[in-house]
């Protein structure tokens, strides 16, 4: 315990980050873990056959789905990753997104809840 008191602000000897730092990005991680689950079962994935079909999308829409969700998914890695190694700012790289993004992904998870369903046409 005293470990942790002692390099809680300043990393110990022969580490760069102190133990603040590593807890923080630690439960950042988890948060944005966690809202991307629970997005993604709150949209029901395209991928998700048995739940496309309980919604009644037909089996060659659901395909379709799933092909254009696979080629958007690379371009959105592609753009994710060109955007993460060009960030420069004072908090860092990564840090920005994990304080950031996280108010965004639950909110939109949270508009899923509303979206009124049973009024979409298909």
């Amino acid at each position: 315990m005293d470990e942790a008191k002692l390099h809680w602000k300043t990393p110990a000897y022969g580490n760069y980050v102190p133990i603040k730092e590593i807890l923080g990005y630690g439960v950042g991680g988890m948060g944005v873990k966690f809202a991307l689950a629970l997005s993604g079962t709150i949209a029901l994935s395209t991928g998700n056959a048995l739940a496309g079909s309980t919604i009644g999308i037909a089996p060659t829409d659901l395909q379709l789905l799933q092909v254009i969700s696979t080629i958007l998914g690379f371009a959105i890695t592609s753009l994710r990753a060109y955007i993460l190694d060009n960030t420069n700012s004072k908090y860092g790289k990564f840090r920005p997104y994990l304080l950031y993004m996280g108010i965004p992904t639950v909110a939109v998870s949270i508009l899923f809840v509303y979206l009124p369903y049973d009024n979409m046409l298909y």
